[in-house]
């Protein structure tokens, strides 16, 4: 499930780190996803371009999440680690997804660029106090019993014995056991 199908399922949270709601957002995306394919095209024909369309890595996440990522980024100033944390990219790859997408949307809206005098890039622990109903937003992986797992090993163990004794069994019936 991608970072937008999560978020979609909670409007507070959606709206509280976007500045709008989930509808807003999709007529938003409309607007602009031509050009974010038409940035992609010609950044991809540009001539100074080293290798040959399709060779070199593409991006992880779609138009729709990296709109995403450009509108949080826009409305919290998380730092790259926390947007990387977020949509699961190293902070290196979250700034080439955002740098397209922000020049699209500068030609589309009257942007508001965070002020760097005013705010500072919200680090993790920040942006986790600030905004606690994204931490539900995760579903949480199941605690692994390592009891049951090296008992479930153990017995598997034996069975793999008794397999290997009936074989050896039948190959020296057959007269096969070498």
């Amino acid at each position: 499930m991608t970072v937008y199908e999560r978020l979609r399922r909670r409007p507070a949270t959606f709206r509280s780190l976007t500045g709008m709601t989930s509808r807003e957002f999709e007529r938003l995306y409309e607007r602009v996803a031509s050009d974010i394919e038409s940035y992609e095209e010609r950044r991809l024909r540009r001539p100074d371009r080293k290798r040959d369309i399709g060779g070199g890595a593409s991006y992880s996440l779609d138009g729709r999440n990296r709109l995403l990522m450009a509108q949080i980024w826009l409305r919290v100033y998380p730092i790259y680690e926390v947007l990387g944390f977020i949509f699961d990219l190293h902070k290196s790859n979250v700034e080439r997804n955002l740098k397209p997408i922000l020049d699209v949307l500068s030609k589309h809206l009257e942007i508001e660029w965070p002020d760097k005098a005013e705010r500072t890039k919200k680090k993790m622990n920040e942006f986790m106090q600030e905004f606690p109903e994204y931490v539900d937003t995760f579903e949480p992986e199941p605690p692994i019993d390592m009891t049951a797992v090296n008992a479930e090993i153990r017995d598997l163990k034996v069975q793999l014995g008794d397999v290997e004794q009936r074989m050896a069994d039948y190959l020296w019936e057959l007269e096969l056991d070498g």
